[in-house]
């Protein structure tokens, strides 16, 4: 065994496998939901498609500002962390399906709670950043059921294809440097968990959504 090799071997394993372990019930149950699944597999309706992508973007127009600021808060904690916001991306996606993005009423999901520290930030960030690793996965299913019916919006997939690796490096990084103790590392599973339960709920939506078409044949979201 090579020096190098050898000192490779006495790291302490990254925090972030035990965080997947311990989320991993949550984790399974939000890849297992309907449009999730359909969409992987390529039964996806267009009105199905729509409405999923208008709840990524309901979510994330919720959330973003929260997380920039808290980054911000945390800057000397997260290392040359910044968060990137998504929803003007889903916006633009949802203007190519015909769908008109609008912030719709906050009364209506049950939004995270508040940052109150960089431990529960990170527990978020597992969330938010991670889940682009599998958006990417997400990318072929989307633009083979886009070509199919000649349209476009898979901008969001595709973007997490291309940063997706490169921002998940980062958060691992901001994880590993915040797991310094035994209270840290049980707020941050826990503010994963809450991470991973708020979108299941945003999702759950989505069977019961009403039809995108409006009276007047425009959608909205």
């Amino acid at each position: 065994m090579t020096t190098s090799a050898l000192a490779d071997s006495q790291k302490p394993e990254s925090f972030r496998f035990t965080l997947r372990g311990a989320t991993r019930a949550e984790h399974t149950a939000l890849d297992a939901h309907e449009a999730l699944s359909s969409l992987m597999d390529g039964t996806l309706s267009r009105e199905g498609y729509r409405r999923l992508m208008s709840l990524f973007h309901a979510f994330y127009n919720q959330h973003d500002v929260m997380l920039e600021k808290a980054c911000e808060l945390h800057k000397t904690d997260l290392g040359d962390f910044v968060y990137a916001r998504r929803s003007s991306i889903l916006a633009a996606d949802l203007g190519e399906l015909g769908v008109e993005a609008r912030l719709l009423h906050k009364g209506q999901y049950t939004a995270l709670p508040p940052i109150r520290s960089a431990s529960t930030l990170a527990g978020y960030l597992y969330v938010f950043e991670g889940s682009m690793l599998g958006g990417g996965v997400l990318l072929k299913a989307a633009e083979a059921m886009q070509r199919k019916r000649e349209e476009s919006g898979f901008g969001y997939w595709q973007w997490c294809r291309d940063k997706g690796a490169m921002r998940w490096r980062m958060t691992c990084n901001v994880i590993d440097k915040l797991a310094v103790n035994d209270s840290a590392r049980t707020e941050i599973i826990e503010a994963a968990r809450q991470a991973f339960s708020t979108f299941n709920k945003w999702l759950e939506r989505w069977r019961f959504e009403e039809p995108l078409t409006s009276p007047a044949g425009i959608l909205r979201c």
